[in-house]
């Protein structure tokens, strides 16, 4: 099944190495599954497409939002790899830290409440 994208952005991201390659961050529309479960398709599209197998959750929020926070720290790794991330009309430094808050971090582990 072909995904509906329902969020996406250009960008121009610039690899540590400089090379600048023109991208894409997108979100797919979760999908209902077997008993109340979900899934949800994201993607990077940086000098190759990275493609992650969809992300399960209890239901579509879950699963869009466990979705979003993969791409998150896909991203900080990226930038903490030395990358960067730049608007594609603008070429201006692209706010990650606004568009995805808390989950653009590094995975760690459950802190206790």
């Amino acid at each position: 099944m072909t995904p509906t994208w329902i969020a996406e952005e250009h960008v121009i991201f610039v690899e540590p190495d400089g090379r600048r390659n023109a991208g894409r961050i997108a979100v797919a529309q979760p999908v209902p599954i077997d008993d109340g479960d979900a899934s949800c398709q994201v993607v990077l599209e940086r000098d190759r497409t990275l493609t992650y197998p969809p992300m399960f959750g209890a239901s579509t929020l879950q699963a869009l939002l466990l979705g979003v926070q993969l791409l998150g720290y896909e991203l900080h790794d990226f930038l903490e790899r030395g990358g960067r991330v730049l608007g594609a009309e603008d070429g201006e430094d692209f706010p990650l830290d606004v568009l995805f808050g808390p989950l653009l971090r590094a995975p760690s582990s459950a802190s206790p409440r």
